[in-house]
């Protein structure tokens, strides 16, 4: 639009004004939604690692993953020093006890050979266990292997136990047999005597 000025001759003109710029959003605004974008973000990025990780797991648990797989060591068997595997038997014997110490009497009837447990009850055996509760057993057992390996004699060279029947001192020995690698007691043959 334009008006002219009677006086001078002069043109004036009026421009109209546009719409007021809009106000720009706050700046807490702004950061609140880059922070959650940002956290949007970095859980996509942990679900997709996660996603590679499970993927990549899978890979080498079933063998298809790129490092070689390891080669099965020798049977403990095979390789011990009979040293070590007369430790393992003194070891048996020493645990039985303990075990029956701790009141874990199933678990200490677990450790006998097949063939000993066909002839010991498995529930009389826990239960009289259970009720003389045993408080204190001192084991020293001294292994011998035979030379498959795959039977031992341990021989109680000094044991003393405590339980409610009283205290009492063994002698005479273990018997045990090697099941699936692991020592297990198959018979003993033990006097007691009162402390």
């Amino acid at each position: 639009m334009s008006v002219e000025s009677p006086n001078d001759l002069a043109t004036t003109r009026i421009r109209s004004r546009g719409l007021a710029p809009q106000p720009l959003p706050d700046d807490d605004e702004t950061g609140q939604a880059r922070f959650r974008l940002s956290w949007v973000l970095a859980a996509i990025g942990g679900v997709l690692l996660v996603g590679l990780l499970v993927v990549l797991g899978t890979r080498v648990a079933s063998g298809r993953g790129d490092a070689p797989a390891p080669r099965p060591s020798p049977a403990p068997a095979q390789t011990a020093a009979p040293q070590d595997a007369r430790q393992s038997v003194e070891r048996a014997v020493v645990r039985h006890w303990s075990l029956l110490v701790a009141g874990r009497h199933a678990e200490a009837y677990d450790a006998f050979a097949p063939g000993l447990t066909g002839q010991v009850p498995r529930a009389g055996w826990i239960e009289a266990h259970a009720q003389d509760r045993l408080t204190s057993a001192r084991v020293e057992p001294r292994a011998q292997l035979d030379p498959s390996r795959t039977t031992a004699r341990a021989e109680v060279t000094s044991m003393r136990t405590v339980a409610t029947s009283g205290c009492f001192t063994w002698s005479g020995s273990y018997e045990l047999q090697r099941v699936d690698g692991t020592w297990r007691i198959s018979g003993s043959r033990l006097t007691r005597r009162p402390c």
